[in-house]
């Protein structure tokens, strides 16, 4: 393994791209496993090491960093919770906008209001069950909650599912796009 050609990533990383859209980014946008991915590794005091190894693939591989922050029942229950919580169904809702101002949501407070209050009452309640230290009661709580609230933020305004469309739109119009060979059925509409 070649030293130089080690990058470590954070709990919660995020590439993008502005290259163009196809079948993978559609994928990417209802795709919450890298948010369950970073809040499990988080749990299990792991980190993320992504290096290129000798024939050029990369490679990545997880790596300990701390002792866990719970048990193998409690990070298990916290992640069954979280996916409750996000998943791609639920990445398609809607929080409306009240008011005139158009800035605000209450059905979107609400929902983080009570995801938090449950994740809260869940931690403290088993926290000596799932040998939660003290210490820790906080940081997982906040942990987990600092990425369920921008998640959810995409739900607002139906703003997730309208550029959801646009990928899905530009996804077709790449697929039909790409088809050249004579046998297409829209070789008529070609210019």
């Amino acid at each position: 393994m070649n030293d130089s050609a080690i990058n470590e990533t954070s709990f919660n990383g995020t590439t993008s791209s502005s290259g163009g859209m196809n079948a993978s980014a559609l994928q990417l946008r209802v795709d919450e496993s890298r948010i369950i991915e970073n809040i499990e590794m988080y749990l299990r005091g792991e980190g993320l090491r992504v290096f290129e190894n000798n024939d050029g693939q990369i490679i990545q591989q997880r790596y300990v960093i701390s002792n866990p922050k719970a048990n193998p029942i409690g990070i298990h229950s916290l992640i069954n919770r979280i996916q409750a919580v996000i998943n791609s169904a639920v990445v398609m809702g809607n929080f409306l906008l009240d008011g005139k101002d158009g800035r605000k949501s209450s059905m979107y407070d609400v929902y983080i209001y009570h995801a938090h209050l449950s994740i809260t009452e869940m931690v403290v309640t088993n926290c000596y069950k799932w040998e939660i230290n003290d210490d820790d009661i906080n940081a997982i709580i906040d942990f987990m909650m600092d990425l369920i609230v921008p998640f959810m933020s995409r739900l607002i305004d139906n703003k997730e599912r309208e550029g959801l469309a646009e990928t899905v739109k530009h996804v077709e119009t790449s697929n039909i796009n790409q088809r050249s060979d004579d046998n297409s059925p829209f070789k008529f509409f070609k210019r």
